[in-house]
């Protein structure tokens, strides 16, 4: 038995009964990391960016995007000070996280679900996870612009997460198909 409890790499890659769990766990800590944020960041921010709003004329999914995409630079050129390893992990996903909550809000959990469920199916159905991405996260993605009739939205010049959320899907398929092409390799190699 072993006295020390698991590093946190080992439980991402334990038997299955370990990893979802973890899963859950992360993703639960991440949501109550977002909703901290927005208690006592957010609402002072978004009183700025509505002055700002208001100052501009523009609307306030814009002003946030905008700020967002701004602020992005010089948050990125700040990884570069720290060591490699966990800690800019950490940075990097936290820094994430707080750029798409300050452009998107409460949407930004759907970038966290997302990646969380194309994660179990790479874990879980590795020979099977990039068809399964497909099947669910792009039909998902469709859904969203027909349930958020995002194009209303944006001939009106409002912002919204869908379409970040197309990147992200690209991305999440992309990934999961070279895993699932990864994984299949394998099982024909002696």
């Amino acid at each position: 038995r072993r006295s020390s409890p698991p590093h946190p790499r080992e439980l991402c890659f334990a038997p299955g009964a370990m990893a979802l769990p973890f899963l859950a766990d992360a993703c639960g800590a991440a949501v109550s990391a977002l909703a901290a944020a927005n208690a006592f960041i957010a609402a002072p921010v978004r009183g700025v960016l509505a002055s700002l709003s208001q100052a501009s004329g523009l609307p306030l999914s814009q002003v946030s995007f905008l700020v967002a995409t701004l602020l992005n630079c010089p948050i990125a050129a700040a990884t570069r000070f720290l060591p490699k390893g966990s800690a800019r992990h950490a940075y990097g996903t936290l820094s994430t996280l707080g750029l798409l909550t300050l452009a998107y809000g409460r949407d930004v959990e759907q970038f966290v679900y997302a990646g969380a469920l194309v994660y179990l199916f790479m874990r879980f159905f590795p020979r099977h996870c990039g068809y399964l991405t497909w099947g669910t996260i792009f039909s998902y993605q469709v859904y969203l612009h027909y349930e958020r009739a995002s194009e209303e939205a944006w001939n009106a010049g409002e912002l919204d997460f869908t379409g970040s959320f197309m990147m992200l899907t690209l991305r999440l398929i992309s990934i999961a198909m070279d895993y699932q092409d990864g994984a299949r390799s394998k099982g024909r190699s002696t």
